[in-house]
């Protein structure tokens, strides 16, 4: 699901939940629908990525919701990328 779609389910009321993961140093959004779970991913069909709860709350709440939850047990603010 890219951000458009997203846009588009939380205007048709069709979000349900969403919910931020932590992971190393990196946060991902997992978006939940009545049907499924999926994972946001920018228009490349990567992963959307932040690298602080700050920013991805602020996206999050522009884009219209104003309610999440957060999965922080695997955050490491301070783990490096893996270079490859």
């Amino acid at each position: 699901m890219n951000t458009r779609i997203l846009q588009a389910l939380i205007d048709a009321g069709a979000v349900k939940k969403i919910e931020l993961i932590a992971n190393g140093p990196n946060i991902h959004a997992l978006i939940h629908t009545q049907t499924e779970k999926t994972v946001l991913l920018t228009n490349k069909r990567e992963i959307k990525i932040w690298v602080s709860f700050d920013t991805a709350v602020k996206w999050i709440k522009a884009k219209g919701v104003a309610q999440l939850h957060l999965d922080a047990r695997a955050w490491q603010p301070n783990q490096r990328k893996l270079q490859l």
